[in-house]
């Protein structure tokens, strides 16, 4: 098993999507699909158990096509 991811690493994510995200950014698709890869690697470091990995993988999908209004509201994305 991987380490858990340190909080510096969690912060070095946010910063990279909000440099993404930032009003006027013009982010190419490589650099969009390279983020969400290592998004996804570092929510599957978080989770430990099958139950965790589940989690990790919807909140990942919420992230993506948040179509949920309440906790444990779940919905395909469209």
């Amino acid at each position: 098993m991987t380490d858990k991811p340190t909080v510096r690493e969690i912060a070095a994510l946010t910063a990279r999507l909000r440099d993404l995200t930032r009003p006027g950014a013009v982010a190419d698709d490589a650099a969009r699909a390279e983020f969400l890869a290592d998004k996804e690697a570092l929510l599957a470091r978080i989770a430990t158990n099958e139950e965790e990995q589940e989690r990790a993988e919807q909140l990942a999908i919420w992230h993506i096509d948040d179509t949920t209004t309440e906790t444990g509201d779940y919905r395909e994305p469209t």
